[in-house]
């Protein structure tokens, strides 16, 4: 095929890390675009500071950052194209674009052409103005909105299913892949408080920096459990109560309708911002501060979504159509296009 020809030449790094203040989410997206970019006859390896990411991506090489020296390894050993998707600063720009590898970053809008080839907005909850200046300042190069969205090839081969098959199913509760600041277990001593007579499922985490969440101190409330994290729980939940990030989108794939919190005042406006951009298919919960007592607010804002059962219907309807699931592969083929 005609893609296969075209990346078969082309090797491809991709720095991200996992698990602890990193969480989930970047690792979940860079593993969908590793395997788009495979199926183009790419090869593809992993550079990060996290050793559990060569469990995560199973087949795919990782090597760690500190066993990779840039100054010794000789340009016919690296790559043409290196892929940033971290919260972690980078110091290396400068040495790999001295070498001809083209660099492309996931996520960033600080970066500027100085700093990369490609900037990649998997998402669409930048800030208007910052969207535009970078318009300006990228052209081309600025790949940003829905149809750039990344998600786990698992998760797009699921369609939503029908609201009112689900409208009074479980409601779901996560706080991530790792859950650093140990959020859900606050969650789940607070639903000893919630008057819903749903199911009321907690996701733990597989990097859960807290430990489990143990199952004691509800033994009296039969419709409480704790379980592994498994996105077939969200796909089939009548309301999730969750944590800002990659969650959000896969909610939106699956017309979920979701009550969105945020560990930053960062995150809490881009959670207001993409509730406004998809006509409220969002609900914003706020700053969820692990340093606050929030369980009077966390129970009143989750009874309230689940009390609006028509409101819940119009946000699994407006999240319809929104994400298609094609975003790794069209930014695998603008990857390649870097290369000619």
């Amino acid at each position: 095929m005609e893609g296969t020809d075209r990346g078969a030449c082309v090797r491809v790094l991709i720095r991200c890390e996992i698990g602890g203040n990193h969480g989930m989410g970047h690792a979940v997206r860079m593993r969908a675009l590793a395997y788009a970019l495979e199926g183009r006859g790419t090869q593809v390896g992993f550079v990060t500071t996290t050793p559990a990411l060569a469990a995560f991506v199973a087949l795919l090489p990782v090597v760690e950052e500190r066993y990779l020296n840039m100054a010794l390894m000789p340009p016919s050993r690296t790559c043409d194209v290196y892929i940033i998707d971290t919260k972690d600063p980078c110091h290396s720009d400068r040495r790999w674009r001295a070498r001809g590898i083209q660099i492309v970053r996931i996520d960033d809008p600080s970066a500027t052409p100085e700093t990369c080839d490609l900037l990649i907005g998997p998402c669409s909850h930048w800030d208007e103005a910052v969207v535009q200046r970078l318009r300006l300042d990228f052209g081309e190069r600025l790949l940003y909105g829905w149809e750039y969205v990344m998600l786990d090839p698992k998760v797009t081969a699921q369609g939503p299913v029908p609201y009112a098959e689900r409208v009074n199913g479980p409601l779901v509760f996560c706080a991530g892949g790792s859950d650093s600041d140990g959020l859900l277990r606050r969650m789940y001593h607070w639903a000893a408080f919630l008057k819903i007579p749903a199911p009321l499922v907690f996701l733990q985490g597989r990097y859960a920096v807290d430990g489990p969440v143990a199952s004691d101190g509800h033994a009296a409330r039969s419709n409480l459990w704790v379980e592994p994290f498994d996105r077939r729980w969200l796909h089939t939940a009548a309301l999730a109560v969750g944590m800002f990030g990659i969650t959000t989108y896969e909610c939106l794939w699956y017309g979920t309708p979701m009550l969105c919190f945020a560990r930053t005042e960062h995150d809490a406006q881009r959670i207001v911002a993409l509730s406004h951009e998809t006509g409220g298919a969002i609900i914003p919960g706020g700053l969820f501060d692990p340093g606050l007592d929030l369980q009077e607010r966390f129970v009143r804002a989750v009874e309230n979504a689940w009390g609006k059962r028509a409101r819940r219907h119009a946000m699994s309807r407006g999240s319809a159509g929104l994400i298609d699931g094609h975003g790794s592969r069209r930014i695998a083929a603008a990857i390649l296009d870097l290369k000619g």
